[in-house]
This record gives structure tokens, sequence and C-alpha cells, in this order.
């Protein structure tokens, strides 16, 4: 009898352990893309995050669609022909191997699809995180850690608009990011 219950604490005592590591794990890789500006989500999402706000009427946007390899660029080109249809924005199409290549227009706000997410660097959020950017990227990971991601993303985006003078819409995140979660298969962490 008590070698049974020795296991069984030996179990919680293990499930503890690891729920509290998963929970300073999140916040982890959460503050990394809070910090970086990035908003994780699927592409098919990305016109109604910007749809969402409303541009100053003296402010335009530039739509930039990064991509890594040539085999990526031919993905690259369909996402951006796509994203520029459903924005009325002109699109540039720019390798993010060569993030020097990305000069910013302060009289732009700068809206970055990044289309391989293996792209994002130190390099290149160090060029990107800019006050007239927002990026954006297809998930990392599994979609719970993607939902963690974007709700901590929250607190930096809205004051981001703020000073971006982008008028707040609707800014529903919890049910925009449940949404996203919706159309996604469970899937494991790699």
């Amino acid at each position: 009898m008590w070698i049974v219950n020795k296991a069984c604490c030996h179990n919680w005592l293990q499930l503890i352990v690891l729920t509290l590591l998963l929970s300073i794990c999140s916040p982890v890789l959460a503050l990394d893309a809070r910090d970086s500006r990035l908003l994780l989500v699927g592409g098919e999402f990305f016109p109604r995050i910007v749809q969402a706000i409303a541009p100053n009427e003296k402010a335009t946007y530039q739509l930039i669609v990064l991509y890594s390899t040539q085999n990526n660029k031919q993905l690259a080109k369909p996402i951006a022909k796509n994203l520029s249809a459903q924005l009325n924005l002109p699109y540039t199409l720019v390798s993010g191997l060569e993030p020097y290549q990305l000069i910013f227009d302060a009289s732009q706000l700068h809206l970055i699809f990044i289309t391989d997410p293996a792209l994002i660097n130190s390099a290149l959020i160090e060029i990107i995180n800019q006050p007239s950017t927002l990026s954006f990227s297809p998930f990392i990971g599994s979609v719970p850690l993607g939902l963690d991601v974007g709700l901590v993303v929250k607190a930096t985006i809205r004051p981001q608009l703020n000073r971006n003078q982008i008028t707040n819409k609707n800014w529903a995140f919890r049910p925009f990011f449940n949404t996203i979660a919706d159309q996604y298969p469970p899937q494991e962490q790699p």
C-alpha cells in the first residue's frame, strides 16, 4: 500500500514540476515576440488584422513581403499578390536574407509579412523593430503557443497603434486568436 501511495505522490510531483517548467517557457517565448513586435498569425488572417485598423487620413501604408530562398520567393509571389489585392495596396518583395535592404520612411506605416519564420533572427528584428512598422509571420510551433504569444503581444501592439496614430476599431484579441485556433488542427510543438 505504501509503495502505491509513494509512486502516486512521485507522479504528482513530476506533474507539478512539468507544469512549472511549461509555465516558465511560454512567457519567455511570448516576451521575445512582444519585444520584436511580431504578431504570429496565419497568412490568411493578415488582411483581417490590417482591415481591423483604420489608418490616419494623412498616413499611407506600404506592404512589404519578405522571402528567404528562391523556392520561398516562388511561394511568396502569390501570397504578395493576394494580400495586395485584398488590402488594395502595392507590395514590394524583399529578400529577408539581406535585411539591410529594408529602409523605412517614417511618413509611411509599414506592414511587413514574413513568409518564412526561419528568417526571424536578431539582425532582422533589430531592423524591423521600428515605430512605423507592424510585422507579421505565420505560426511558429503549436497553436496554444501562438495564442499565448498573441495575447501577450496585445500589450505592445495597442500602444504602438496609438503612437502611429492608427485608430482602434474593434481590437478584440482573445476572440480573434480563438477564431484562429479553431482554423488549425491540434498539433504538437516541434
